[in-house]
């Protein structure tokens, strides 16, 4: 009887006190860096239980460095093939061995590479006058028959010409400031960590330790990452997913709800639900008033 007469006697508070709330916190979210397409993704940040993680870019700043490079041959050909074939890519990877090679060898001549193909989660493949160029992790080179005996513990990039490993590099990556912190916290809340990336066990395992993730999932494609994330579904799960590259793009998509980094690739975040315009306040930023925890 009471809930009838307050519904009778105050129609136009009721209806309007949801959105009006929505609309509050879409505003306060924004000023805090997190872009919400639409207002209903905060009820259901409510519900969410499980949240899958990207690697690099996500967890890692994505700004790898070169910590040991093996040369096989480092005659002016070979040199100048990987140089080009690392140009033609805006991979974290391949940005960071372009910044070793240029560092360490004075002059590289940019050749005309042919039929260049993205291999996701594997690397890249080219021509040059009949030659093969592979360029990737371990998966693409064993897939042409060709042996890599040595194991590493860090992100690789292999490069090869025809059937012959011309170079390895080992790279590592730079840990957020806040990625543990985040991560105890969405823990202490009971919700489920999960990292997917697309690099080696081993890679993918010290990052975790790191951060306190205890589920991970390693050497993942584009599609079973979606496919990993549509499984959690089916299962019952809320799932969050956030991710920046390329190869997050059908995984973001499939999620309850898809978070996208701001300095991302564009297809992201354009299929993402929520975009994080940057992860660290600006020193005007820092003095802002932040939202009240009543609201």
């Amino acid at each position: 009887i009471g809930i009838s007469v307050i519904i009778i006697a105050c129609p136009c508070a009721l209806a309007l006190a949801t959105p009006i709330a929505s609309l509050i916190g879409v505003s306060w979210l924004s000023r805090e860096g997190l872009l919400f397409k639409e207002a209903k993704f905060i009820e259901t940040f409510a519900k969410v239980d499980t949240i899958v993680l990207d690697k690099t870019g996500t967890v890692t700043k994505g700004k790898l460095e070169v910590i040991n490079c093996e040369m096989m041959r480092d005659d002016t050909e070979s040199l100048n093939l990987l140089y080009s074939l690392v140009d033609s890519s805006t991979h974290p990877i391949s940005k960071a061995i372009k910044k070793y090679l240029k560092t360490r060898y004075e002059k590289l001549n940019h050749l005309p590479l042919e039929n260049i193909q993205q291999i996701h989660s594997k690397g890249l493949q080219a021509k040059y006058k009949g030659k093969t160029l592979f360029g990737g992790n371990s998966e693409l080179l064993e897939e042409h028959q060709i042996s890599i005996d040595k194991e590493y513990s860090s992100t690789l990039y292999h490069f090869a010409i025809d059937d012959s490993l011309v170079a390895s590099f080992e790279l590592e990556d730079t840990i957020k400031n806040d990625a543990i912190e985040t991560i105890e916290y969405l823990k202490s809340q009971n919700i489920e960590v999960v990292m997917c990336s697309g690099d080696n066990e081993k890679a993918v395992s010290k990052v975790a330790s790191q951060v306190g993730i205890e589920k991970f999932q390693a050497k993942m494609s584009p599609i079973d990452k979606a496919e990993y994330i549509t499984q959690l579904r089916d299962d019952g799960k809320i799932v969050v997913m956030a991710g920046d590259g390329v190869n997050d793009a059908l995984a973001l998509s499939r999620a309850s709800i898809g978070i996208s980094m701001g300095t991302g690739a564009d297809i992201s975040i354009a299929v993402s639900d929520v975009c994080l315009l940057y992860t660290s306040p600006s020193p005007r930023d820092r003095t802002r008033p932040r939202m009240p925890s009543s609201a």
